[in-house]
């Protein structure tokens, strides 16, 4: 199982380097928080070697008219073998790819404004709504 100083290690860079991140444990979050919550979570998997990376997007509030108040989905490193604990190069791996595609994504989202637009234009298993 990954192990939380494996997590910690991972996303401390990431925070130190983003100004824009606090740390949630295994997720870190984007602030300002303005009703919508942005963040990038490391979660644990039974696999000792392979940690899950996800980004996500959700509702800080409960809206009771929406079906579905968040999006989570994983993202990955182009080269497989970058994706595990025994790849010494993993973490700056999944580290660039969080801050080339990942944090500008979600800084995109900022409001509810926006989080409803990308609802609107996305389609397919992970289409919102």
């Amino acid at each position: 199982m990954t192990t939380k100083r494996q997590v910690k290690s991972l996303l401390a860079p990431l925070l130190a380097r983003n100004a824009d991140l606090v740390d949630f444990g295994t997720y870190a979050i984007l602030k300002p928080v303005r009703h919508i919550i942005r963040g990038i979570w490391v979660d644990r998997t039974s696999n000792a070697d392979r940690p899950d990376f996800l980004w996500s997007l959700a509702y800080a509030f409960d809206p009771m008219t929406l079906r579905r108040t968040y999006w989570l989905e994983s993202f990955f490193t182009p080269d497989p073998i970058k994706r595990r604990w025994s790849d010494p190069a993993m973490p700056d791996a999944i580290r660039g790819v969080a801050e080339a595609q990942i944090l500008p994504m979600l800084r995109a989202v900022s409001g509810i404004e926006e989080f409803i637009a990308l609802k609107e234009v996305m389609h397919g298993p992970y289409a919102l709504g």
